[in-house]
């Protein structure tokens, strides 16, 4: 019975959830064992026993008492389970029986799952929540906090300008206040630095306006300043008429040169230059047409100067530059003067010289009228002839006129003898400007003939001057000297007094002459002429008829209309005119039929061995 029973018990066992496994395992009964059944896995139940690491099967034996008797026809397997798991007690027990289970991990595991997962999703769920409550009331509690950091931060960069409205309590709200009144400070201060800001911005400007006056009326006076500093410098050292080194400049200059000519054993050249007759073009065409002729003249000689010569031009630009050497400079009036430094022989300053009369030979054209003006050329050469400043202007002076003496438009090397002509040229000037006072003046009377009768019909007064030391000076030695030193006019008025009034005393003593004439020179033809022939024609009391103003050619380069109305005004007063040494300078048949002339004296170089010129 007890081996039925167990039969009939194990049979039972199986109707048991979890025994199945037992029987088809086939392995003996062990109470307490534990194997590994992973090949056993429940169906369905795979997944589930991977992530358990495979299937495991605990082995228990237990003994069954039990008042049902599960083979029994009529006892289902429930009612044999509801016995074992509430067993009614009774006073014997129909069946003993062992039962071996065999527990599956996997179902246990499948079975509480779900229990497990809704305890995980609680869990996980109380876990947010929490956390979400915690971060709340975190956030609540640090929030005043953060705040009252970035105001601090923002009021630490300057860019809180508002007042603190922060909702807080006990000691935050304690800071917001401090906050808040620091806040207010620093805006009254910034408002404040504001307004100070702009005062000093305006102040700054206005200052920086009044300053910006003052540095332009600062460059204003040095730039004029300069100006007239360069002005002043012009003035003192340049010409202003032809912007040529002037006689200050020129000494200073040549000094210099002189100095380191004997220092370096150089030869230098001095070329000193006068206009012929310039004081006739300047009286005759006007002080105007002399400044132009001026200027031409220096720029003609300012072009002759050549890099060869070894000078260089200062003339256009003003400049003196670093090189001490000066090449044309103007002394005053009409003359001129050419330095050529380090030549290497003297006659190399003739070649210049030569070079300057044929640049000069080219008409100049004056308020439309062409003039040809040729000067007179003196070469003194340093230290040969000289080898201070002074001494070699009056050596150079001394060979222009030289020149003069030769003929004019032409140029002299000085020699020892000229020297004392120069000496002698200037006792003459000192004493021709004495001669008037001291009576040293006469008049030579040249007789005109009628041919056909041999009768003396008038003459011609002709200046001679008695010096007291050198006896009878003929006119060609002081009639150029006068009209270089202005003194023809009163010369002519002289003669032409004297030779009127000797007239006059001829006509007492009964030696009567038709006609006496006069020589008027071409600086004295001006308006003020007419005026002084109408005097002394009154105080004298000679017809002016009898009178003959006798003119040269170089009334023809004077204007046209105004030389004519001349003309015309001393025909009024009675005067006869007449041109003399006719064909020599200006020879022009065109104004002999415009000018109203009564004489023609043709000049005797022309006469003189017609009978054998062409």
């Amino acid at each position: 019975e007890i081996l039925a029973a167990q039969t009939r018990a194990g049979v039972a066992a199986e109707t048991i959830p979890g025994i199945r496994q037992l029987r088809r395992s086939g392995s003996p009964l062990d109470t307490g064992r534990v194997r590994r059944a992973s090949e056993d896995v429940p169906e369905g139940y795979a997944w589930l026993a991977a992530l358990a690491l495979g299937e495991v099967i605990d082995d228990l034996t237990l003994p069954v008492v039990s008042r049902v008797n599960p083979v029994r026809k009529g006892i289902s397997r429930s009612d044999f389970a509801a016995a074992l798991v509430s067993p009614n007690p009774v006073s014997s027990l129909h069946v003993v029986s062992y039962v071996h289970l065999g527990i599956s991990r996997t179902l246990m595991l499948a079975s509480v799952l779900p229990s497990l997962l809704f305890a995980l999703v609680l869990y996980l769920v109380f876990m947010v929540v929490t956390l979400w409550v915690t971060f709340l009331l975190t956030r609540r509690i640090s929030s005043p906090l953060s705040r009252l950091a970035r105001i601090a931060d923002d009021i630490a960069r300057g860019e809180l300008d508002e007042s603190l409205n922060l909702e807080a309590t006990g000691e935050v709200r304690e800071v917001a206040t401090l906050l808040s009144s620091i806040i207010s400070g620093v805006n009254v201060r910034r408002k404040q630095m504001d307004v100070d800001h702009r005062l000093l911005s305006m102040k700054v400007d206005e200052r920086t306006e009044q300053l910006s006056r003052r540095n332009e009326e600062l460059r204003r006076a040095v730039s004029e300043i300069s100006q007239t500093k360069e002005r002043l410098r012009q003035m003192a050292y340049f010409d202003s008429l032809t912007a040529l080194p002037n006689r200050r400049l020129f000494t200073e200059q040549l000094s210099l040169l002189l100095r380191l000519a004997k220092r370096n054993q150089h030869t230098l050249a001095l070329l000193f230059l006068d206009l012929d007759n310039f004081k006739r073009i300047n009286d005759s065409l006007g002080h105007n047409a002399g400044d132009s002729l001026l200027r031409e003249v220096g720029l003609r000689l300012a072009s002759c100067v050549r890099d060869s010569d070894v000078v260089s031009h200062y003339v256009e630009d003003g400049e003196l530059g670093d090189d001490p050497r000066i090449d044309v400079s103007r002394l005053g009036g009409d003359e001129f003067t050419v330095v050529l430094n380090q030549i290497e022989r003297p006659e190399d300053a003739g070649l210049v010289a030569r070079r300057l009369l044929e640049s000069m030979a080219e008409p100049i054209l004056l308020e439309g009228q062409e003039v040809v003006i040729t000067p007179s050329i003196g070469i003194a050469i340093a230290p040969r002839d000289a080898d201070t400043v002074d001494e070699l202007l009056k050596a150079a002076d001394a060979a222009m006129y030289r020149a003069k003496g030769q003929g004019r438009n032409n140029f002299a090397f000085f020699d020892r003898e000229m020297h004392d002509a120069g000496v002698e040229r200037l006792r003459l000037e000192s004493d021709l400007r004495r001669a008037i006072q001291r009576d040293e003046l006469v008049l030579h009377y040249q007789p005109q003939v009628d041919t056909r009768s041999g009768d003396v019909v008038g003459a011609e007064a002709l200046l001679r001057w008695e010096h007291p030391e050198q006896g009878l000076v003929p006119p060609f030695k002081f009639i150029p000297l006068a009209e270089e030193l202005g003194l023809i006019d009163e010369l002519g008025d002289w003669v032409m007094e004297a030779a009127c009034r000797q007239v006059v005393e001829l006509d007492a003593a009964g030696h009567r002459l038709e006609t006496i004439a006069v020589n008027v020179s071409a600086l004295e033809f001006t308006d003020a002429l007419i005026e002084r022939v109408s005097r002394v024609l009154r105080d004298t009391g000679l017809a002016p008829s009898r009178l003959v103003l006798e003119l040269t050619e170089g009334i023809a380069i004077q204007d046209t209309g105004e030389m004519l109305k001349r003309l015309h005004s001393l025909k009024v007063l009675g005067v006869r005119l007449s041109i003399d040494d006719f064909g020599t300078g200006y020879s022009s048949l065109n104004y002999l039929s415009r000018f109203p002339l009564d004489d023609l004296k043709i000049d005797r170089s022309f006469v003189i061995e017609f009978d054998k010129s062409k």
